[in-house]
């Protein structure tokens, strides 16, 4: 399949692997709080999550050497990491009015 046609989905999944990031953080941030080993456990299977997309496309540039993925990937990451972030800052702003 035509690389061109899958950058989309290679900034989805860095999208995805970015939040799954960022609630990791928050996962344990969490547990150190509240001592819940639940917390703990989901932070684990994030993690696992994590690597398991991140080795997708690090496989897919790998065969291929295509420096397209590597961008689509890190854009995604980029906006994965910047919209939690976003509405996480417009929540604590609401919830102060």
């Amino acid at each position: 399949m035509n690389t061109s046609l899958l950058l989309p989905l290679y900034a989805s999944i860095g999208f995805v692997e970015w939040a799954l990031a960022l609630l990791r953080t928050i996962l344990i941030i969490r547990f150190e709080r509240d001592g819940k080993p639940i917390q703990a456990s989901l932070a684990a299977a994030t993690v696992a999550l994590e690597t398991f997309v991140a080795m997708i496309v690090f496989a897919n540039y790998a065969t291929t050497g295509d420096w397209w993925i590597a961008g689509a990937y890190s854009l995604g990451s980029a906006f994965g990491s910047l919209i939690p972030l976003l509405c996480t800052k417009r929540r604590k702003e609401e919830s102060h009015d």
